[in-house]
């Protein structure tokens, strides 16, 4: 959007009066430089944007599924053992149905100690 602005602000009304020659020579001097690093943070922010609102849910799903003791694999496929554990599916949070704070803290436990002994499925 910034960018269509700033083709329609500069760069259209210089084409316009003929300045073609004009817009190459500022472009090759390098005086066109301060406007488009602005730009340029700017595209790097939306980018940076994009990716930490990604990565965070990445990071909150995985802290979901370890304190609930279920895999990304097991909430995609759902498999009988899984149907077992949690015998309704509604919503897109089914998977929390009887979350409590000690088996989310006994379950990360497990987790980060690699130990499988208090495994449901």
């Amino acid at each position: 959007y910034v960018v269509a602005l700033y083709m329609v602000d500069e760069v259209l009304p210089g084409i316009a009066h003929g300045s073609v020659m004009g817009l190459f020579s500022e472009l090759w001097s390098g005086s066109i430089w301060p406007l488009v690093k602005p730009l340029l943070v700017l595209m790097s922010a939306m980018f940076n944007l994009v990716w930490l609102v990604f990565v965070g849910a990445l990071l909150l799903r995985t802290t979901a599924y370890m304190m609930v003791n279920i895999t990304t694999s097991e909430v995609l496929i759902r498999p009988t053992y899984v149907q077992h554990r949690f015998p309704k599916k509604r919503g897109n949070f089914w998977f929390l149905k009887g979350f409590g704070l000690a088996s989310a803290l006994r379950h990360c436990r497990n987790y980060w100690t690699l130990n499988m002994d208090d495994d449901e499925g």
